[in-house]
């Protein structure tokens, strides 16, 4: 890094809290806006992504290590923005075979080792028609 940005460290689990908190915020936010919903973005290298991805998340707490370790964060912010905004205005997006890390991590395991993540693909009218639409990568 250079030294205008300095060298990234580690969350702490006070920051980690407070992350969280402000993605509930920003999602009452969106609602208060006018938006139909949110997409919490947690694929391509966004926070969320690299707690998930081994080759980032370096950690040796709750948030590091194993798969359901590094998917806690993300699954508490799904959890706090659906309860913030409704579970029916919630979507989640996340790319398990991303190599943006700079190689292939090990998230897509979560597939075929565990259930710990559930998917829910939201979909809301537009206003050009009342057929839902989805987005799916």
């Amino acid at each position: 890094m250079d030294a205008k940005h300095g060298t990234p460290r580690a969350l702490t689990e006070a920051e980690i809290h407070e992350y969280v908190e402000l993605y509930a915020q920003a999602a009452r936010n969106a609602i208060e806006a006018g938006l139909d919903g949110v997409e919490i973005h947690s694929a391509n290298g966004y926070l969320n992504d690299q707690f998930f991805q081994d080759v980032t998340n370096q950690r040796t707490d709750k948030y590091g290590g194993s798969i359901e370790n590094r998917s806690r964060f993300g699954l508490e912010v799904v959890d706090a923005v659906a309860r913030a905004i409704g579970e029916e205005r919630t979507a989640f997006r996340i790319s398990p075979w991303n190599t943006s890390m700079g190689k292939f991590s090990s998230l897509h395991q979560l597939e075929r080792e565990t259930d710990l993540i559930c998917l829910k693909v939201c979909t809301w009218p537009t206003p050009s028609h009342n057929t839902p639409t989805s987005s799916v990568n």
